[in-house]
């Protein structure tokens, strides 16, 4: 990305995906792109012969476009291969959010961790209520 207002971000690759996304995001939002991305401003329908609708639906891609432009400029070219034939920036996200997210026991682990600490500190229980991931890890190693 450029120096030209733009935040620098580490470039997409097969190993940065939860990093890669939360700083991606940061910058959709800072660029007020991420409501296309996320799916908040769908893309309005064009009615035949409707001035206010054909300049809506063209502005509407226009803005697609730039957060589209945003995303693809922050993805390493090696990976580019990945988003081939991605209409909008809704599509080129959930496309990498397929390809990328983790969804094996490990990401299942840290994500029931992080759920039960965020639990016991919001009720003070938080000594009680968490306990090591060891004894977890060791019994489920053989399902990974």
């Amino acid at each position: 990305m450029s120096a030209a207002g733009l935040t620098r971000i580490e470039a997409l690759g097969k190993d940065n995906y939860d990093t890669w996304k939360l700083q991606m995001q940061a910058v959709l939002i800072k660029n007020d792109a991420w409501a296309y991305v996320s799916g908040f401003f769908a893309q309005p329908t064009h009615v035949a012969g409707d001035a206010a609708s054909a300049s809506a639906t063209k502005q509407w891609k226009v803005n697609d476009s730039k957060a589209k432009s945003d995303i693809i400029l922050s993805i390493s070219p090696s990976e580019l291969k990945q988003i081939k034939g991605c209409e909008t920036s809704r599509d080129v996200w959930l496309k990498l959010e397929s390809i990328y997210q983790s969804k094996g026991p490990a990401r299942k682990a840290a994500t029931s961790h992080a759920v039960e600490t965020t639990n016991a500190a919001a009720h003070g229980k938080w000594r009680r209520r968490t306990r090591p991931r060891a004894p977890f890890l060791r019994r489920h190693r053989q399902a990974w």
